[in-house]
């Protein structure tokens, strides 16, 4: 399956979120997919320093023949995707559905990692991070049909990164920059979780739903309403953690 990922990752930067670095091994490790280009889009951290932690991350992967963009990423977003997974805010999404609106006829998946409906929000009450950022693309993206599965905090919060004991450079690498979210209580894999969702939907329960978004951020899913997304509520834990010990452990 021909993928690109979209993502604002903070591996590098002091003090950002380095999950998006794992999510990134996870998909770049699995021969299900076959990655055509990483997208960079502010969010974690400002745009250029997504666009330079992707290109170190990448460089300690040994994947630089994989495409990278940060200002174009719309149209490659637009060239190379037949399914895409989007793990930071939806700038870049909601930008290439406008540049080229038959794009949703091509995507044959879409997995988005946003959202907050049964728990708590993680930058509000009620608000998750990715939809808060940049709310009218999160809203634009649900109206534009592409009925998106939707991975939220709801299951996000059941993942938990295991022990890491760095055993190569690139682990020894992630530990010296990850390491006080590494030394945090239990870090969720959130971004992980939504490529695991790419790879195998079976390890999530879904539910359709109409899904908006309000201006703070906030998501509100009607199951009673016609759906333009289906809804994560549940996630078998074990499948996952088995997939991410396979594909992830092994390059740390």
């Amino acid at each position: 399956m021909d993928v690109v990922v979209d993502t604002d990752p903070g591996l590098g930067t002091p003090g950002a979120d380095p999950e998006d670095a794992l999510a990134l091994a996870l998909a770049l490790a699995s021969p299900e997919l076959r990655v055509r280009a990483i997208t960079c889009v502010a969010g974690n951290v400002p745009l250029p320093d997504a666009f330079a932690n992707a290109t170190r991350w990448l460089e300690r992967l040994g994947r630089q023949d994989v495409p990278l963009a940060a200002d174009d990423a719309a149209r490659a977003i637009v060239e190379h995707a037949r399914a895409l997974v989007a793990i930071g805010p939806l700038t870049n999404v909601a930008a290439a559905l406008r540049a080229d609106p038959s794009l949703v006829e091509r995507l044959e998946r879409v997995v988005i990692m946003g959202g907050a409906f049964a728990v708590p929000g993680n930058v509000s009450p009620t608000a998750e991070f990715n939809f808060a950022e940049d709310p009218e693309a999160a809203q634009a993206v649900l109206d534009a049909g592409l009925r998106p599965t939707l991975v939220g905090l709801d299951v996000c919060h059941e993942t938990r990164l295991p022990t890491v004991r760095p055993r190569t450079p690139v682990g020894a690498y992630f530990e010296a920059v990850a390491g006080p979210w590494l030394a945090s209580d239990g870090p969720y894999l959130y971004d992980s979780l939504a490529v695991a969702a790419t790879i195998r939907p079976e390890l999530l329960t879904v539910v359709p739903a109409r899904v908006t978004i309000a201006p703070d951020g906030t998501s509100v899913a009607d199951h009673d309403a016609p759906a333009n997304a289906l809804v994560a509520t549940g996630v078998d834990v074990a499948a996952f953690d088995a997939l991410f010990a396979e594909r992830v452990l092994p390059l740390l």
